[in-house]
């Protein structure tokens, strides 16, 4: 991504000129970045779609992790405690 910026830094020090230019009275922070644009073309196209999927992927995995930390621990505990008898 930051080679892309490298490669069209021309382009975009054009666009950033003529945005601070055409508003001067508008904040010009953060300056445009094409990698900028692909993050927010992205999280509007695809992740605005995957969202709920992906959140609820997460949920499960944290349940999942979780169940087998209680195992584990459940597990240690039997060992520990048929140990000291």
């Amino acid at each position: 991504m930051v080679e892309l910026d490298r490669v069209f830094e021309p382009i975009i020090k054009a666009v950033n000129e003529c945005y601070e230019k055409l508003f001067p009275e508008f904040p010009s922070y953060p300056k445009f970045s094409l990698s900028r644009a692909m993050v927010t073309l992205w999280k509007s196209k695809v992740y605005a779609k995957a969202e709920r999927k992906l959140l609820a992927a997460f949920v499960t995995r944290l349940k999942n992790e979780r169940k087998e930390t209680l195992q584990i621990g459940l597990q240690k505990t039997e060992y520990i405690g048929h140990n000291t008898k």
